[in-house]
C-alpha cells in the first residue's frame, strides 16, 4: 500500500477501481486483454499475434517516453481507431466474470465495516454492467451507491470524467473523496491532481487494511 494523500479528517466518500483492486484473480484479468485484442484482430482480418505485438511495443514505447503504461483500451484507440462504445460491447459479450470469481467473506467484512462511514462507489474501464456482476459475484455489490463504467461517460480512464461525476453523485468536493486503486496513472494521478486523496493498493490484503488505515 502507498498512500500519497489522505486527509482523514475530510473523506466522505471513496471510488474503489474494481479489477486486481476488489479481486485478486489475474488469470481473469489477462483473459479480458486477450479477448478484447482477439475481438480486433477479428474485425482487422489480421493475425493475433502479429496485433498483440503491435499493442505491446505501443504500449512499451509510451511508457518509455512518459512513465506511465497506456491502458488497453487508449492504446486500441490510437492505434486501430477503436471507439469506447465498440470496446463497452465487445466486453460485454465476451467477459463472464462468474465463471473466475467467487463470493469474498473478507471483502464483504472490510466493505461493511467501511460504508458504516463513506459513501461507497466504483469506477471501471469496463462496461457498467460487467462492473456490477463482478461486485455480484463477490457479493459486495451492496456496498456501492454507484457503479460508472466507460459506457456512462464515453471515456476511459484515466480520465477524470467518472470520478467528476461520483463527486458530484456522493454531493461533495473532490477533496472528501478517496480514490483507490492498483494502478497510479490509470487510477490516482488525475484525482489526485483535482485534489482527491489517493491509496495505491498492491494486493487485496491492502483493501483489507482500509478500514485501519482511514479510522486510526
Amino acid at each position: 500500500m502507498k498512500i500519497f494523500s489522505l486527509n482523514r479528517d475530510k473523506i466522505q466518500g471513496i471510488i474503489f477501481d474494481i479489477d486486481l483492486t476488489l479481486y485478486d484473480n489475474r488469470h481473469y484479468y489477462d483473459s479480458q486483454e486477450t479477448l478484447l485484442i482477439d475481438r480486433v484482430a477479428c474485425e482487422l482480418q489480421r493475425n493475433f499475434e502479429d496485433v498483440e505485438q503491435e499493442i505491446k511495443v505501443y504500449r512499451r514505447k509510451i511508457q518509455e517516453e512518459t512513465g506511465n503504461r497506456p491502458a488497453l483500451g487508449p492504446s486500441l484507440c490510437k492505434l486501430y481507431g477503436v471507439t469506447v462504445a465498440q470496446i463497452s460491447r465487445w466486453r460485454e459479450e465476451a467477459l463472464n466474470p462468474e465463471h473466475y470469481l467467487n463470493r469474498d467473506e473478507e471483502l464483504i467484512s472490510t466493505l461493511e465495516q467501511l460504508a458504516k462511514n463513506y459513501k461507497i462507489a466504483a469506477v471501471t474501464n469496463n462496461p457498467t454492467s460487467i462492473g456490477r456482476r463482478t461486485l455480484e459475484v463477490l457479493d459486495v455489490a451492496g456496498f456501492f451507491s454507484d457503479v460508472v463504467g466507460i459506457d456512462v461517460t464515453g471515456q476511459s480512464k484515466p480520465t477524470i470524467a467518472p470520478f467528476d461525476l461520483v463527486v458530484e453523485k456522493f454531493g461533495c468536493s473532490h477533496e472528501n473523496v478517496l480514490s483507490v486503486g492498483d494502478r497510479y496513472e490509470v487510477d490516482l494521478h488525475l484525482p489526485l491532481q483535482h485534489g482527491m486523496s489517493g491509496i495505491l493498493v498492491e494486493n487485496l490484503e491492502d483493501v483489507y487494511r482500509l478500514p485501519e488505515v482511514l479510522m486510526q
